[in-house]
């Protein structure tokens, strides 16, 4: 792919040769062959002395040696770009032999169901879908279209997560909240019988950890992008498009 190409495809202009361009990669790392981005000016000095054949900027570098395409957000750009180098995997649709779908379940032919997932009664998985093993999607779950769970992911029953989600490896959608109620001499556990809704494009880090809710929902917000090892306790709601970082508790 030329550089002017990837202009093209940006709606962004470039300066300089347009040269073949056959991957992605650091300012440091860079080869001729190579595209890479300028987002913080501290880098700048790197950037003077990329080996990059091209280089994603918002303003006009004195270096005449790398093409350079411009635009108003370098990192939102590359992030585009990559997209462009990087083909997606090919999943082969079905459900394994050795996977358990309850008969009453209903998964859509376009998804992946791999082997020692376990799908419950009534549970509702979408299209293109993907549920990589040691899974455990509980009774009543709705998947929807497009979302991947990664291996060892657990939703407990009656959660729903939206279209287009990324859950990753070790995280648990709806386990009990943290509710006792003291009666003078023990803790009485209070019944969590709530839910968690998930909404759209969400993407949940590794070993998460979402608090079904005492009585109604915790709910994360269309948009949520949540680090690695993140609690989030019981009746919480979350904004859409909120970042949560690693660590959090909430």
């Amino acid at each position: 792919m030329h550089v002017s190409e990837i202009a093209g495809f940006l709606n962004a202009t470039f300066i300089g040769e347009d040269r073949q361009i056959e991957g992605v990669s650091t300012l440091d790392n860079a080869k001729p062959s190579d595209i890479t981005f300028l987002a913080n000016p501290k880098y700048t000095d790197k950037a003077l002395h990329t080996e990059a054949g091209a280089i994603i900027v918002k303003g006009r570098l004195p270096n005449e040696h790398v093409s350079q395409i411009i635009t108003d957000n370098p990192y939102l750009a590359f992030a585009r770009v990559v997209r462009l180098f990087v083909s997606e995997k090919t999943l082969d649709a079905g459900i394994s032999d050795a996977a358990f779908v309850h008969p009453d379940a209903i998964i859509n032919e376009s998804a992946a169901i791999y082997p020692f997932v376990y799908v419950g009664k009534h549970a509702k998985v979408g299209d293109r879908c993907v549920i990589y093993p040691h899974c455990y999607v509980g009774e009543g779950v709705v998947i929807g279209q497009g979302t991947v769970l990664y291996p060892n992911v657990v939703v407990y029953d009656g959660c729903e997560i939206g279209k287009g989600c990324i859950i990753h490896s070790g995280v648990v959608i709806g386990s009990d909240g943290f509710g006792f109620a003291w009666d003078g001499q023990r803790h009485f556990k209070v019944p969590q019988v709530g839910k968690v809704i998930i909404e759209d494009e969400v993407e949940i880090g590794s070993n998460c950890t979402i608090d079904r809710a005492a009585l109604a929902e915790t709910r994360i917000g269309t948009d949520v992008k949540m680090d690695n090892l993140v609690q989030v306790g019981h009746n919480v709601v979350i904004g859409e498009h909120t970042i949560i970082v690693s660590q959090t508790g909430i």
